[in-house]
């Protein structure tokens, strides 16, 4: 089964950019079409939630490609 809400580390490895970017551009809500929510809560804590149909629509993607990509891609950190 697959996952309703993805991490911003697996949206990263999707994107070929880093968790961090990700996090970022979320709460700037820089990504148009949005690919999901940061919510605020205490002090400077966020919480996020990327939906892989959002996703698969900022790609122009389908949500199969997403998927695809997030388990074939290889994780940069190890070469």
């Amino acid at each position: 089964m697959r996952p309703s809400i993805i991490k911003p580390v697996q949206a990263a490895k999707i994107l070929g950019s880093n968790a961090e970017s990700v996090r970022i551009r979320m709460q700037n809500d820089s990504f148009k079409p949005s690919i999901g929510t940061a919510c605020r809560h205490s002090g400077s804590k966020f919480t996020y939630e990327i939906f892989p149909e959002r996703l698969a629509a900022y790609l122009n993607i389908s949500v199969d490609a997403v998927f695809e990509r997030l388990n074939t891609r290889k994780d940069s950190r190890y070469g």
